[in-house]
């Protein structure tokens, strides 16, 4: 009976807290951004997206582990040197294409 009484008592003291401190702060609009980057650019093709994924979610399994596992840890860098060399490919080829075109 008395754990109730203190629930309640704790949850009015809160609702009186939380409003009290909705009234005395300045509500903030901002305006939303979309942080996903669009596909601007022709060269950027769903290979080099999955690559991309790829590396997100190895380089969170190394962070998130206590201990990286070494096969791990190298199979990242294998893919970050593959991932790179596609994109610097990738540009190059575009570039090219742009150049004769022109």
């Amino acid at each position: 009976m008395n754990y109730l009484k203190n629930k309640k008592f704790f949850l009015k003291f809160f609702e009186i807290f939380l409003d009290s401190l909705n009234s005395s702060l300045k509500i903030k609009n901002s305006k939303q951004r979309n942080t996903k980057n669009q596909n601007k650019h022709q060269w950027y093709t769903g290979e080099l997206a999955s690559m991309k994924n790829k590396l997100l979610f190895y380089n969170s399994l190394i962070k998130n582990s206590l201990s990286p596992n070494d096969d791990l840890v190298n199979q990242m860098k294998n893919l970050k040197y593959q991932y790179r060399t596609a994109l610097k490919n990738a540009k190059l080829a575009s570039n090219a294409q742009y150049i004769e075109n022109s």
